[in-house]
């Protein structure tokens, strides 16, 4: 959708890999706050309906309380907070030219080594 839509999507959002996109601006739909694109998948051969809608804003101040009495208070919107921390830590690497993630590894194509029969030894860290 990113490379699709550039004029929606940039810059870039990032998606959890479950139900959240999150984007460092609202993002504008022709039709409000909701809006369908169709995703291409699996080499080109199966089309996917995707709908994006608008359902909160992150107060990064909310993580503020964190650390205080208030933590009970408007839970929610602390927890939607973590989880957006949660997706930037693990993107961040993802980011970077060179580097992939599988499960919860991150690896790098920055000095790698050849090893017989074809394998590579990739540096890496597991989360």
């Amino acid at each position: 959708m990113q490379v699709e839509e550039p004029n929606i999507f940039a810059p870039q959002a990032i998606y959890d890999g479950k139900k959240n996109l999150f984007s460092s601006h609202e993002l504008q739909f022709q039709s409000g706050s909701t809006a369908t694109f169709n995703v291409t998948m699996e080499g080109g051969k199966k089309l996917y309906p995707i709908t994006l809608t608008l359902v909160g804003t992150i107060n990064p101040t909310e993580l503020q309380a964190l650390h205080g009495s208030q933590w009970n208070q408007n839970r929610n919107a602390r927890l939607n907070s973590i989880t957006l921390l949660n997706v930037l830590v693990r993107m961040a690497p993802l980011m970077s030219s060179g580097s992939i993630a599988k499960g919860r590894a991150f690896l790098s194509d920055i000095a790698t080594r050849n090893a017989p029969h074809g394998l590579e030894f990739w540096n890496g860290y597991f989360q």
